[in-house]
């Protein structure tokens, strides 16, 4: 009887384990995704829920230092985006944010005084793609920040900013 109920009760953690529903600290539920590429584009316009990727640009990591955590992109975050960056048409969302966190190949460190965490991961081209990343070490997850697509003045621009430690990123 023992090892019956021992049972019964073991597939009922596995049961509660596959139907639990992931949420952000706000309490948004959070979608996990295997790439960017399977985010619907709508999202990007009238999201319903965070976004679990996989961890950035692994080259970059170990350039600053930083342990592979899944990436997250909040509700709140693309909505913000989203006012900010009217610029940025939908659709075109998931292109700078897999260029930037995916196939960046370079990184600056954001504000070093007020926001020692927040890196820009950048893929340069004939544009840079730009997303800033979070990697606070009390989050489960490296968090997304802003991400944009900028032209060479706005790319030196940011350049100078990092290099006095006053970058325009939230």
């Amino acid at each position: 009887m023992n090892y019956l109920f021992e049972e019964i009760y073991n597939e009922s953690l596995k049961l509660k384990e596959n139907d639990s529903v992931k949420t952000d600290r706000q309490g948004i539920e959070i979608q996990e995704f295997e790439s960017l590429q399977a985010v619907p584009d709508e999202v990007f316009d009238n999201p319903e829920y965070s976004i679990l990727l996989p961890p950035p640009n692994n080259a970059l990591l170990t350039e600053i230092g930083k342990t592979p955590k899944k990436v997250l992109l909040k509700k709140n975050i693309i909505l913000r985006n989203k006012d900010q960056h009217d610029e940025i048409k939908f659709d075109k969302n998931k292109e700078i944010l897999q260029k930037a966190i995916y196939e960046g190949d370079t990184v600056l460190l954001c504000k070093k005084d007020s926001k020692p965490n927040y890196y820009s991961f950048i893929k340069c081209e004939d544009y840079f793609y730009v997303s800033v990343l979070d990697f606070n070490n009390d989050y489960n997850y490296t968090e997304v920040v802003d991400w944009r697509k900028v032209d060479e003045n706005g790319f030196l621009k940011m350049l100078k900013q990092a290099s006095r430690g006053t970058a325009n990123s939230p």
